[in-house]
């Protein structure tokens, strides 16, 4: 049985490429040690985790990636990966692009969690038998840190080069998750190893940004609930347990509707959720609308951007970010 190698529910671009990219750089560093009988501990920092019986790993999504991520695999000839609605009891599994038990299947408390990559902060609820290896770094996107570890083995020898088209989709990832750099969770670091990427994949990342944003702006044929659920996670925020929904595109008017709100309240009786907030990203003119499903969202978004509420939307600007702008702040005025 192959090691599955995935990302979070409601995959974004960084969620559905990354893991690909690492699931080939797993395949093709297991493959060269196997066939070289390289066994040197010095590399080991240098490369993924490899246990000799279980060399093989199959990159799966929990859930249909959205049109952006869809868009790069389809302009770089790549495969979509397999939707799977959880993974089996032992089975072993690599974790990327979240650290929170809550952004994956129910099964995964019954894994083995061979290793984790993520950006964000630790959230301390999943559990290993032994120890693993994990590399989180304070970067806007997984894809980064990932890169990090390719080039590292590049340096160190374990491989020759990274193909254009792994180069491609975490330029994508790096795009999509910086919304071209002007995220505020951009790092120096993360605009390097974009710049390399392109070089890489001799791509003019305007070009590829300006195609990526018009996918994802594209809402034809979704239902309120598809719009909702194109890049959402749950929270818990002092025993409150909701929805962060965050919709990036470079026309917010055609995200803006009545239906939007009804879902919302409807998903909130569904999932037994407290709070359900809904924030439509301007990339052009970075500043979000947020939508409000009740009185209670009202009053945290009151508190969590200082803002009056006259309506069931209220317009924020400068935000833009879920992890630097939006959850902290949200936690901040429900604690």
């Amino acid at each position: 049985m192959s090691i599955k190698v995935f990302g979070h529910l409601s995959p974004d671009t960084d969620s559905t490429c990354t893991p690909i990219v690492y699931t080939w750089f797993w395949n093709q560093i297991n493959s060269n040690n196997s066939k070289e009988g390289n066994t040197d501990q010095a590399d080991q920092s240098a490369q993924p985790l490899v246990n000799s019986n279980e060399t093989n790993a199959t990159a799966v999504l929990w859930g249909e990636p959205n049109k952006e991520a869809l868009y790069l695999l389809e302009r770089f000839g790549i495969e979509k990966p397999a939707v799977l609605s959880g993974v089996e009891k032992g089975e072993k599994v690599v974790i990327i692009d979240t650290n929170n038990a809550d952004e994956l299947p129910e099964s995964i408390l019954s894994a083995e969690i061979l290793q984790i990559l993520d950006h964000h902060k630790l959230f301390g609820n999943l559990s290993t038998e032994s120890p693993i290896k994990v590399n989180m770094q304070a970067v806007a996107c997984s894809a980064t840190i990932v890169y990090q570890e390719i080039e590292s083995a590049i340096s160190s020898g374990l491989l020759a080069e990274l193909p254009e088209n792994m180069a491609s989709l975490l330029l994508g990832a790096i795009i999509s998750d910086t919304l071209k750099f002007t995220s505020p969770t951009t790092t120096k670091l993360d605009r390097e190893v974009a710049e390399k990427l392109a070089q890489n994949a001799k791509i003019d990342i305007d070009e590829l940004a300006e195609k990526m944003f018009a996918a994802k702006s594209d809402l034809t044929g979704m239902s309120a609930k598809d719009i909702l659920l194109v890049d959402s996670k749950v929270f818990d925020f002092v025993g409150k347990r909701g929805r962060i929904s965050v919709l990036e595109t470079t026309n917010p008017s055609n995200a803006q509707n009545a239906e939007l709100i009804t879902e919302m309240q409807n998903m909130k009786q569904q999932e037994n959720l407290e709070f359900f907030l809904f924030y439509i990203v301007d990339i052009i003119n970075s500043n979000a609308t947020l939508l409000l499903a009740s009185d209670f969202e009202k009053d945290v978004a009151r508190k969590a951007h200082n803002v009056e509420i006259v309506s069931d939307s209220v317009l924020l600007a400068g935000v833009v970010s879920r992890k630097k702008q939006i959850a902290p702040e949200v936690e901040r005025a429900m604690s």
